[in-house]
């Protein structure tokens, strides 16, 4: 009869998990691929990219004639309204190590972020919006 009452009580921790994991990674699903739409990019360059997949993101741009490009990439977590990421390479060095939270919503398919910040000396305010990239390959 014991072993009975631990596995039932197993039983009920496994499908408590399972629930709490699936209402929790139902709020927002940001996997798959995103441009950027605003800040909207210099009419010349072309449109930033954002790649998230698994619990990894990397993001690139470049401008028109290829002088320039800008990437960066890492882990990232969502928990609630909160886009947590963590640098491990970036274009700008002070960056890399960094952990920065981004308040997070999607709304009208558009994913919204913003985030304050300061890092050695430097103030950040970052505010885009994404759009997802529509598999295309599947149409």
């Amino acid at each position: 009869m014991r072993s009975a009452r631990v596995f039932g009580w197993t039983q009920a921790i496994v499908v408590a998990a399972l629930l709490l994991t699936a209402s929790v990674s139902s709020a927002v699903s940001l996997e798959g691929a995103w441009v950027r739409v605003w800040p909207a990019p210099d009419v010349t360059d072309s449109p930033p990219v954002k790649i998230l997949a698994g619990a990894h993101f990397a993001f690139g741009e470049q401008s028109a004639d290829g002088s320039t490009a800008l990437a960066g990439g890492g882990t990232y977590k969502v928990v609630g309204d909160v886009y947590l990421e963590t640098i491990e390479y970036h274009y700008m060095p002070e960056l890399i190590g960094q952990t920065i939270a981004f308040s997070c919503r999607i709304q009208d398919g558009q994913w919204h972020h913003a985030a304050q910040f300061t890092i050695d000396g430097r103030q950040f305010d970052i505010r885009e919006i994404w759009q997802k990239i529509e598999d295309t390959a599947s149409q």
